[in-house]
């Protein structure tokens, strides 16, 4: 570019010194006759859509360069989607404002369907993202030109377990569902990017989408959730020979089919974005928005969970049920709260702080277990009947330390989900800030720390669905409800000791208001007048 516009500027220098000075200004340097030429290119380049095409093209081909550079590299399954991620997380920060960050089809579909873009904008970034996909693919084959790297699974098989064509469709359809869901709610919602109060982590809910989407898709369908790699993979494979048309339009379907569900998931548990100014800003979410939000939530950390405790690799199993948690808080807590657990629900209500009533949490708890039921039946349905067992424990010792474990790290997630979202000083902890990365973190220590020994569930209605579905192959159903009792009585004692250890922080409340400001007012101390 500045090659070709420093050759114009000096023959266009040449050409004006050989006009009659009275016809035309010459310029005093050749320097000023190059910046004639450059300031209607550099204009265009600024203000005009190849702006925002330049800008997504170069995201796409980065994304799509680590996607294949991580096959071809063999990269160790648990760093595979954590890199994907990290790619994802800079892009998103570097190029959202210039282009919206898409890099996707299946995204670009759904910002449409959502009333946030144009059908002209689908075609032309769905082309983008495909020549930067094939351009990524042909660099990173000639970086590993020892044909080295991974097919798409065959449709049929992947990791010597057999998968249906239908598994490996509902796989990709339901996890591009949920990256598309997370992303319109974090970056083109009204609601949850205010103005004077935007959500600061967006890129970062995105990314731990992609983490989990990927950890949680690669073991059934290789975790693609993207239309442009999907179709330039199977152009590779095809030329490697074996590729069939079946294998691609069970992608591209899938795939699609994903991302118009997402959009509608979205446009129902956001109506307010449809709504004009005035109408806007007094506008407060129903029932109905806040129930299917605690809903949809349980039933992605089910089917998440449900998967990798069948699988027999465990890839990133853990880092996928805390990444699918917290970019679902980022994505809705500001419609429902984000719970997605019902001892969490039920310690926000007896904490007395005035963040869910008696009845809005029975309703939640309600629907998170109808909806994890839900996700427990699909996901057996995606991996061909198979189910798992909640119980890992292979005595009674074993499994009084099972149970044991469960009930003290559910104390350990109420006491941080109290301390994060009611504590009315608690400044450190915004919900758009480190609310959703605290309540990850938890998960994700419990989730490594005891995986083997319970499952690191941390979370009833989970269990309730997981054991569901065990009903399926005629196992037992009981272990979730040892686990449950257990998981209750930790968050019990953890909003015993929340009351005691945080009572200055929960705002203004004298001897009449604390003793009528929890149902367990008996085991709460009594909090002076304070100003």
């Amino acid at each position: 570019y500045y090659v070709w516009s420093s050759a114009c500027g000096v023959m266009l220098s040449r050409i004006m010194r050989h006009l009659p000075r009275d016809e035309v200004v010459v310029q005093e340097t050749w320097w000023e006759s190059i910046e004639i030429m450059l300031d209607p290119m550099r204009t265009y380049l600024s203000v005009g859509p190849i702006r925002r095409y330049l800008a997504e093209a170069l995201g796409s081909f980065m994304f799509a360069f680590v996607f294949f550079c991580n096959f071809h590299s063999r990269t160790l399954p648990d760093w595979y989607s954590v890199s994907v991620g990290c790619i994802m997380f800079c892009l998103t920060y570097i190029l959202a404002e210039a282009s919206g960050a898409h890099f996707n089809p299946a995204i670009s579909l759904a910002v449409f369907l959502s009333g946030r873009g144009t059908w002209h904008g689908v075609y032309v970034y769905s082309i983008l993202h495909l020549v930067s996909s094939m351009l990524a693919a042909l660099a990173a084959h000639f970086m590993f030109a020892d044909g080295s790297g991974e097919s798409l699974p065959p449709v049929g098989s992947a990791h010597g377990s057999t998968y249906s064509v239908y598994g490996i469709g509902i796989i990709e359809m339901f996890y591009t569902a949920f990256l598309c869901f997370v992303f319109l709610n974090v970056t083109v919602c009204r609601k949850n990017n205010s103005f004077g109060n935007p959500n600061r982590s967006f890129a970062l809910a995105v990314s731990l989408a992609w983490v989990g989407g990927i950890s949680s898709a690669r073991g059934v369908s290789g975790g693609v959730l993207n239309p442009a790699v999907s179709l330039t993979w199977a152009v590779f494979d095809f030329f490697a020979g074996h590729a069939t048309a079946l294998r691609v339009l069970c992608y591209l379907v899938s795939q699609s089919v994903g991302a118009i569900i997402g959009a509608l998931l979205y446009r129902l548990v956001r109506k307010a974005e449809r709504l004009d100014e005035e109408q806007f800003v007094n506008f407060q979410p129903t029932f109905v928005e806040m129930g299917l939000c605690e809903g949809l939530g349980t039933l992605f950390l089910t089917v998440t969970l449900g998967i990798h405790s069948f699988s027999s690799t465990k890839e990133g199993g853990y880092m996928a049920y805390a990444s699918v948690l917290v970019a679902m808080i980022y994505a809705v807590a500001d419609v429902s709260g984000g719970y997605f657990n019902p001892t969490v629900t039920v310690t926000a209500w007896l904490s007395g702080r005035g963040k869910i009533s008696g009845t809005l949490a029975a309703s939640y708890i309600a629907l998170q277990c109808t909806f994890a039921i839900v996700g427990g039946f699909l996901y057996v349905l995606a991996i061909s009947g198979h189910t798992t067992s909640l119980w890992k424990a292979s005595g009674a010792a074993d499994g009084f330390v099972a149970v044991f474990v469960e009930g003290g790290f559910a104390f350990l997630l109420s006491y941080a989900v109290l301390v994060a979202l009611t504590a009315k000083n608690n400044g450190r902890t915004d919900w758009r800030d480190l609310f959703g990365l605290t309540v990850g973190g938890v998960t994700l220590v419990a989730s490594v720390s005891v995986q083997q020994l319970s499952g690191g569930v941390v979370n009833p209605a989970v269990g309730l669905g997981i054991s569901f579905a065990r009903i399926v192959e005629g196992g037992h159903f009981w272990p979730c409800l040892a686990y449950a009792v257990l998981q209750i009585v930790g968050s019990l004692i953890a909003m015993w000791c929340f009351s005691w250890s945080h009572s200055a922080m929960g705002g203004a409340l004298t001897k009449s208001e604390s003793s009528a400001r929890s149902p367990l007012s008996i085991l709460s101390p009594i909090v002076k007048d304070t100003d």
